[in-house]
């Protein structure tokens, strides 16, 4: 195998890799939002169960 074989083959791969790493980056973002979501969620969850816990012991 010549020089520019292995040349263009590692230039392939690389090409071939930064695919894949730009598809994990998405796929990544896509779980960052995810994640945000549910923190989000939770964190209304537990308002509305102290303020009702607030208006169980007023009353």
């Amino acid at each position: 195998m010549s020089v520019a074989d292995k040349l263009l083959k590692a230039m392939t791969a690389m090409m071939e890799l930064n695919v894949e790493v730009k598809n994990l980056v998405t796929r990544v973002d896509r779980m960052d939002d995810q994640m945000r979501e549910s923190l989000q969620r939770i964190t209304r969850l537990e308002t509305f169960v102290e303020i009702a816990g607030k208006q169980k012991q007023l009353k």
